[in-house]
């Protein structure tokens, strides 16, 4: 929604946070790459009457890395489902902010979620919960989703710093 022949300079900060963002974006691409392939060779193998033990949870496990991972890269990118189709009839003077309100409305619904998130952590890792199958520890595979939603959360409170720069300097949209 920024101008887009404004020029966008970043900080440290920011920097910092894309180096971050796109390591555990590989990662999460590494993730569904597996995820790919395991369920492909699954179902090759149930041709022959065969199947991958565990496969589902594997899938499982891997779906929990690959969605909070890649809602972060999507932040940072800028490419998240929005409200364009009801936010193109507000006047152009009202959009940016609107564009702050839900920016941080959502990112204190993800700063809720990580706390939830990282208690959760904690708790499965006391209960020593494991898989069904694999009998796979289960609290590793709870950390991506922590990470995940504190990283979108930091690109919101910069998207939400941008925004307000802008509003304040008046060359919004």
């Amino acid at each position: 929604l920024m101008n887009a022949n404004a020029t966008v300079y970043k900080n440290k900060y920011e920097m910092t946070l894309d180096k971050i963002v796109i390591f555990f974006a590989v990662i999460a691409s590494i993730a569904l790459t597996i995820m790919m392939l395991i369920t492909a060779f699954d179902v090759i193998l149930r041709i022959f009457s065969k199947s991958i033990i565990g496969s589902f949870e594997v899938v499982e496990f891997l779906m929990g890395i690959v969605v909070p991972l890649s809602l972060a890269y999507c932040e940072k990118k800028r490419e998240h489902v929005c409200v364009d189709l009801i936010v193109q009839y507000f006047p152009k003077k009202s959009r940016p902010w609107f564009d702050l309100i839900t920016s941080i409305i959502t990112m204190l619904f993800f700063w809720l979620v990580a706390y939830e998130c990282f208690i959760y952590i904690f708790g499965v890792y006391e209960d020593q919960l494991t898989s069904s199958v694999l009998l796979w520890p289960v609290w590793p595979f709870t950390i991506p989703c922590t990470i995940g939603f504190i990283l979108t959360s930091l690109l919101l409170i910069n998207h939400c710093i941008r925004v307000a720069k802008s509003i304040k300097r008046g060359d919004y949209g």
